[in-house]
């Protein structure tokens, strides 16, 4: 009985490495995929879009033809679960938050930002000052190529001082406010609220 236990335990902690389809980047280490749910957005270009509201001086609708139009950056970074495993010198390419900000002359009233996945389900909230002041980034190529589904294309939230579980797949809105709201994670399995390594 536990032996069949410690089998069952097994072959569980290593389903989201064994379930890794094959055209995903294996080198440096390889991402394991997890999801909330089963349903993984599947955007197209032209009907994806990231809407910024809440306490800002005005609401903003950023669609992805409008990407170029933004300073661009490119960070080489380590990407860190919290469950323990790790990707080495990850090139990821997008856009600043504060880059975005100051493009669009956006400025809040708020403390806290909540950034909300288009699996409509899950959610992490972050200052604002993790946001706009310490290199927040919004994702949208990964190792020189466009990210896949599985990894939240077509854009996800990425913090380089941040465990993954803060980095927001399949980021469709930023709702800044004066309360925090508290996370999917933080509500479900005890983690940090503020995610540092």
């Amino acid at each position: 009985g536990i032996f069949s236990m410690a089998i069952g335990g097994s072959v569980r902690w290593l389903s989201p490495i064994l379930s890794i389809p094959n055209d995903l980047p294996k080198r440096k280490g390889y991402f394991r995929i997890y999801n909330v749910t089963n349903n993984i957005p599947r955007y197209e270009k032209e009907n994806w879009s990231l809407t910024i509201d809440g306490l800002v001086n005005q609401s903003s609708i950023v669609k992805l033809e409008d990407v170029p139009r933004f300073p661009q950056t490119t960070i080489i970074t380590d990407f860190h679960c919290v469950t323990g495993w790790s990707v080495r010198s990850v090139e990821m390419k997008g856009v600043l938050l504060k880059d975005l900000f100051n493009t669009l002359q956006l400025n809040t009233t708020g403390q806290y930002a909540t950034a909300y996945s288009g699996d409509q389900l899950y959610f992490d909230s972050f200052t604002v000052e993790q946001l706009l002041n310490e290199e927040a980034l919004l994702v949208f190529e990964l190792d020189g190529q466009p990210l896949k589904h599985v990894q939240g294309f077509p854009c996800r939230l990425y913090h380089p001082s941040l465990y993954g579980y803060k980095s927001v797949k399949w980021l469709e809105r930023l709702e800044f406010t004066k309360e925090r709201k508290i996370g999917y994670w933080q509500q479900s399995g005890g983690y940090d609220v503020n995610g540092y390594l």
